[in-house]
């Protein structure tokens, strides 16, 4: 006897495909349904912050290149300095940097950043 596999409509999701395509310029989801989205977001499939949606793979990104403009900035940097990193808006940036801060890979210290307990290694 075969069962029919449950097919899970948010996997492939077209959202998630064109975020990780553009890792810190993340598309605006207008076309996504919200319910999907809050889906999307509840499955940790997509990070919201801010308004703004990213991949995983953007945070993970992030958090890797900032850990190396830590080596080269050991006092810390600034948001200009990762926005030059990440070749990446304002805009974007600091939403990122928030993720950062709230999952412990940096810490805001007046208007630096500085490495955090979940500093990856550089």
């Amino acid at each position: 006897v075969r069962r029919a596999e449950a097919v899970d409509p948010l996997a492939g999701h077209p959202y998630v495909a064109a975020l990780e395509s553009s890792l810190f310029s993340p598309p605006d989801p207008a076309g996504v349904d919200r319910a999907e989205l809050r889906e999307l977001v509840r499955r940790a499939m997509v990070v919201e912050r801010d308004g703004l949606y990213f991949a995983p793979a953007a945070v993970e990104a992030a958090a890797r290149r900032v850990a190396v403009l830590l080596v080269e900035h050991p006092d810390g940097f600034t948001v200009a300095q990762a926005r030059d990193a990440l070749g990446a808006t304002r805009k974007h940036v600091l939403p990122l940097l928030a993720v950062l801060d709230s999952t412990g890979v940096t810490r805001r210290r007046g208007d630096l950043r500085v490495g955090g307990p979940r500093l990856p290694a550089a």
